[in-house]
């Protein structure tokens, strides 16, 4: 299969611990979704990997979701930073976000199973919002070493 038709991961995971349960991407994680198009984290981007509380590990833990809650924390990330977005706007990228998220967990390896999709994306779908508006203090998930914030 050629890589312009495959869908999922195109490469592996890497991040490295940085402390205070932040990772830093240290390769490009790409993401092709159905219509060919990519979401590219790039190399340097902090993320908590999943905001799963230990409780709720039994269902899914963080390292289940790994490469697909990057992509969705960088997803947030960049909605994040736009901060002249309407609530309709920010709403609708959300969702995306959402869906990315949702999908790219089929992704993982080993897969997520459906029934743990639906509970972590009715999850972000819930919960997600706060998340993903912007901050006073500028902070937020960050593309640069040593950046700092949540998603």
């Amino acid at each position: 299969m050629s890589e312009l038709a495959r869908v999922g991961f195109l490469q592996p995971l890497s991040v490295e611990y940085v402390g205070e349960r932040r990772w830093r991407v240290v390769r490009p994680l790409r993401f092709r979704l159905p219509d060919g198009a990519d979401v590219e984290v790039p190399a340097g981007f902090e993320t908590d990997l999943a905001s799963i509380p230990r409780i709720a590990w039994t269902v899914v833990a963080p390292w289940d979701v790994a490469p697909a809650a990057v992509v969705h924390d960088y997803l947030y990330a960049r909605i994040r930073e736009t901060r002249q977005l309407s609530f309709t706007q920010r709403w609708s990228l959300k969702l995306y976000a959402d869906g990315v998220m949702y999908l790219g967990m089929a992704f993982c390896s080993p897969p997520v199973a459906r029934w743990r999709r639906v509970l972590v994306y009715l999850a972000v779908l819930a919960f997600g919002y706060r998340a993903m508006l912007p901050r006073e203090n500028g902070g937020g998930v960050s593309e640069k070493p040593g950046g700092r914030g949540d998603a």
